[in-house]
């Protein structure tokens, strides 16, 4: 593999960006390997790294003998929280079982290999130790990068890969040439391209779950996982982050870092630093910059809790408090990893990663919407609060009118009580009386004075009697007259007996 010499950051950015032009088009140019069970990764398959338990996808943990060294930049989650939720609103609608998401705890960018799986170099303890007293001189020497994401590319393994081009700090393919002169019995074959600056985001394990109304005819598998990456690239092409570890690991099963595996880490950024991990969850400790004879006393310390042991055994009659010390940090340890395993199975029973950092960083998501949720139902309270008190001024209101309209109709009871015994205590009234409210009968109605058809009766007894004018009675009917009051009638009779008795006494 070509090590040359630094060469002007345009040139290796131009060079950089056909590399990755070249692994965008490999999905179309081999297919989808991954789905055929192909390969998957350095050599391996998908049935070697995963199994799929209970409907979760679970990584098969293979011993790594001898373990594999390795040398990674570490992106921290700052930057590897916001892309994971983007590559999962995306990916995890169609791949609900059939995809592993790369732990955020541990995103990296391999640089350098000591030993690998492909081309194991066997090496002492004492071995360790100088490497990675070598990896630290080489931390010395190098600038934290400043890095943009240009772009997420698929491969055909069916790997989600972020790829980055380098904005300042030293170029990743001149930490490599120097990693490389620092650990020379290093395999000449490594797995990556030097230029290559990389970190996994997930790994699809099978084919999607496409809704009938999105599938074509015929359904394009690779078109649609163009389309699905083309979605992840508008959402986080250009995003920026920095880089500021080196980690030096010893992964004890294969894969390690992207399947959460056992593992030992030393990394350096500011000071060292002690990192250890078991299964899928791990415990941090950190150690200050010390001497070459306080860090064997550390790794010492550090290789007891795996199990192992170093070839420098003079120290243990130096240490034994420090052992002690370490014992009951490693207790410590194992109640918070404990705790913070449970944690995790409380936030998501099915979880796929457990690192602390993406527990913390989902627990505080929770409890923020959880405080969010309070907040807007203290609110909500006092709205109900408000209204409530509203509703009981004027129910109390109400009340009152009612009391009022009930004293009122009381009142007016009474007096109707008073009114009905009044009128019973009342004459009752004549029909006479009462006929003169009856509405007088429609009809003509003839005034004729009585005292004009008495005279010629009169005059009749002085002179002789004319010829009878009696006509035969006719039958009578109800006139007009028949209607008038008694006192009317009565009335006109005494008025005419009046006149018949004046003109008598003149007689």
């Amino acid at each position: 593999m070509d090590y040359s010499g630094p060469e002007p950051s345009a040139l290796v950015s131009d060079k950089r960006s056909r590399l990755y032009d070249n692994m965008s088009r490999d999905l179309d140019e081999r297919g989808a390997v991954f789905l055929r069970g192909g390969e998957t990764s350095q050599s391996l398959s998908l049935s070697d790294i995963f199994d799929l338990r209970d409907g979760v996808v679970t990584p098969k943990l293979k011993a790594a003998d001898p373990p594999v060294r390795a040398t990674v930049l570490y992106l921290g989650t700052d930057f590897s929280v916001p892309i994971s939720e983007a590559v999962r609103e995306v990916f995890l609608p169609y791949f609900d079982k059939a995809i592993w998401f790369q732990n955020t705890s541990l995103y990296h960018f391999s640089m350098f290999h000591a030993s690998h799986h492909i081309t194991p170099v066997v090496a002492t303890d004492s071995e360790i130790e100088a490497e990675a007293s070598a990896i630290k001189v080489v931390t010395e020497g190098i600038c934290p990068l400043d890095i943009v994401l240009d772009r997420v590319v698929l491969t055909s393994t069916g790997v989600l890969l972020g790829c980055w081009q380098v904005l300042s700090g030293t170029d990743p393919m001149t930490i490599r040439k120097k990693l490389k002169d620092a650990l020379p019995r290093a395999p000449e074959k490594q797995l990556y391209d030097p230029l290559i600056l990389h970190t996994s985001f997930a790994r699809l394990l099978g084919p999607p779950k496409v809704p009938a109304e999105e599938t074509g005819n015929p359904f394009n598998q690779v078109q649609f996982f163009h389309e699905l990456v083309g979605r992840i690239n508008s959402k986080i092409h250009g995003f920026k982050a920095s880089v500021s570890e080196l980690w030096f690991v010893e992964e004890y099963d294969v894969l390690a870092l992207a399947l959460n595996g056992r593992m030992k880490m030393l990394f350096w950024g500011r000071g060292w630093k002690y990192h250890k991990m078991v299964g899928r969850y791990y415990s941090l400790g950190m150690i200050p910059e010390q001497s070459p004879s306080v860090v064997n006393e550390t790794n010492f310390i550090a290789e007891s809790m795996v199990g192992g042991s170093l070839s420098n055994r003079k120290n243990n009659g130096k240490v034994p408090k420090k052992i002690h010390k370490a014992e009951r940090e490693k207790l410590k340890r194992d109640h918070l990893n404990e705790l913070f395993l449970d944690l995790g199975h409380v936030l998501e029973p099915s979880r796929q990663n457990n690192g602390k950092a993406c527990i913390l960083g989902d627990t505080t998501r929770l409890l923020r919407d959880l405080v969010a949720q309070v907040e807007t139902l203290r609110k909500e309270n006092a709205a109900l609060m408000s209204e409530s008190r509203y509703v009981t001024v004027e129910k109390d209101e109400l009340k009152d009118e009612n009391s009022v309209l009930e004293a009122e109709i009381e009142r007016l009871q009474n007096e109707l009580r008073g009114t009905s015994q009044s009128d019973s205590a009342l004459p009752p009234t004549t029909t006479s009386i009462a006929q003169p409210a009856q509405p007088p009968l429609v009809g003509p109605v003839f005034m004729v004075p009585l005292h004009q058809e008495i005279q010629p009766c009169q005059e009749v007894e002085k002179s002789p009697k004319p010829p009878p004018l009696v006509r035969r009675p006719q039958a009578r009917y109800p006139a007009p007259s028949d209607s008038w009051p008694l006192e009317l009638l009565s009335r006109h009779q005494h008025s005419a007996s009046s006149s018949s008795t004046t003109s008598n006494s003149r007689d």
